[in-house]
């Protein structure tokens, strides 16, 4: 039977994680759960797996620690505030080939993110992210059209399926070497795009995958509670680390 593994990572999420896993109801499938604690307050309520790094190592740090610690033919990375409503591997797939499945997600307040991303982030589309962001810290009202005109640029549409870029909400790794896309990342966003790129350098699929579909909540504890100016700062040094990822 296929070894289905769960991935959560937790900063005072405890309750999110616990409803998220609740919502785990497959049959087909060898399911584990593991869940990295790095608050280190975490009490499981099913038979989860828990590792305590002994401090907040990161988001993808945090799915690292635990996905080198696995043994799962499919792995997931998997928000704490998502709700599962039905999850299928598409009839084609071999689980021989490496693949990245990008789920259909809708979420709490009407929207969905599908396709997730509209196009692979270039560098150029960094370095426009870049300028949107320093527009927001700025705040000049003046600038609001531009900021506006960046990030329509940024997000162009139809995609090709070459082009997919999952959301970092919920990612599925199917039989996917994952040492290489899980070196030392400490940022709180963009985790999307430094995921893209390395699947396209190792040569993985990008698939969206209606067939496995999740709810996403949108009440992660872990990003409500910073303070809007310090979320813009943190997503201004996330998205500095990850030019100068793609920049190795």
């Amino acid at each position: 039977m296929t070894k289905l593994v769960f991935i959560y990572v937790n900063y005072n999420c405890a309750l999110e994680i616990h409803e998220s896993i609740s919502s785990i109801q497959l049959e087909n499938y060898e399911v584990s759960v593991i869940v990295c604690d790095n608050s280190g307050n975490y009490s499981p309520i099913e038979n989860e797996t828990v590792f305590s790094p002994g401090r907040n190592i990161g988001y993808l740090n945090g799915f690292n620690y635990c996905a080198m610690r696995s043994d799962g033919d499919i792995i997931c990375l998997v928000n704490p505030d998502i709700v599962f409503e039905s999850f299928e591997l598409p009839l084609d797939y071999d689980l021989e080939e490496g693949r990245v499945f990008a789920p259909f997600i809708f979420d709490s307040l009407g929207g969905n993110h599908n396709p997730y991303k509209t196009s692979l982030p270039s560098f150029g589309n960094l370095l426009l992210n870049f300028s949107a962001i320093i527009i927001e810290i700025i705040g000049a009202r003046s600038m609001s059209k531009l900021r506006n005109f960046i990030r329509k640029e940024v997000r162009v549409e139809p995609i090709a399926e070459e082009n997919i870029v999952p959301h970092g909400s919920f990612v599925v790794f199917a039989n996917c070497n994952l040492t290489q896309l899980l070196s030392p990342w400490n940022s709180l966003y963009f985790e999307e795009e430094k995921i893209a790129f390395w699947a396209k350098k190792s040569g993985y699929r990008v698939q969206y995958c209606p067939e496995i579909t999740v709810k996403h909540l949108q009440k992660s504890p872990s990003t409500s509670r910073i303070n809007p100016r310090r979320k813009l700062l943190v997503k201004l040094k996330s998205l500095l680390e990850l030019m100068l990822y793609f920049a190795r």
